[in-house]
């Protein structure tokens, strides 16, 4: 496909040019809905008075939420109280800081009054109005989380092992020094 920059030369060139751009700009939008619809993540913005204007995303329902019963709605009222303070700052920094992604954690209230740990990235543009919004996306870290608290009680097991053990163990690893007696061995 060639495209050529020429001035449109009749009525039915401007219908036409209008046409196609109308289509593409529904195209376009189509794409954007599907997106937002599929996404796991929660998408979210937040305008002024830190109200949501827009949520999204197949993440909010996973926290049992429809779009309508959060629209409108102050962003912190989903917020764990412990976490709101850190996020209000982190928001004002975002605001300070345009076009910056900012990261953080906090606790997000389920529909069904439980917690969800979320990993949440906020970045402030100018909405339509040429208002600032805060653009946010998050996503439920719980599983993670506790993949994480998992592994750490398993090597915290293993080093208690180690210590604990009368024998020589040898552990060698590409990127650490090896050990090879623990506390309790005998010096060989």
């Amino acid at each position: 496909m060639e495209i050529t920059e020429r001035e449109p030369t009749s009525h039915s060139d401007i219908q036409s040019e209008t046409s196609a751009t109308s289509s593409l700009t529904q195209r376009i939008e189509d794409y954007f809905s599907l997106l937002v619809e599929f996404s796991s993540d929660v998408l979210l913005v937040i305008g002024e008075g830190a109200l949501i204007v827009f949520a999204g995303g197949a993440g909010l329902r996973e926290l049992g939420y429809e779009s309508a019963a959060v629209i409108g709605k102050p962003a912190a009222q989903f917020i764990h109280p412990d976490d709101v303070a850190e996020q209000s700052q982190l928001a004002r920094r975002a605001v300070a800081e345009p076009g910056v992604a900012i990261r953080s954690e906090a606790r997000i209230r389920h529909h069904d009054g439980s917690w969800i740990a979320c990993e949440i990235i906020s970045c402030t543009t100018r909405g339509p109005e040429g208002k600032t919004v805060l653009i946010t996306t998050m996503r439920n870290i719980s599983e993670r989380l506790e993949a994480a608290g998992k592994i750490r009680e398993s090597e915290a097991t293993l080093r208690r092992i180690f210590d604990a053990s009368p024998d020589v163990i040898s552990a060698t690893s590409a990127t650490r020094p090896s050990r090879t007696a623990p506390r309790g061995a005998s010096t060989v």
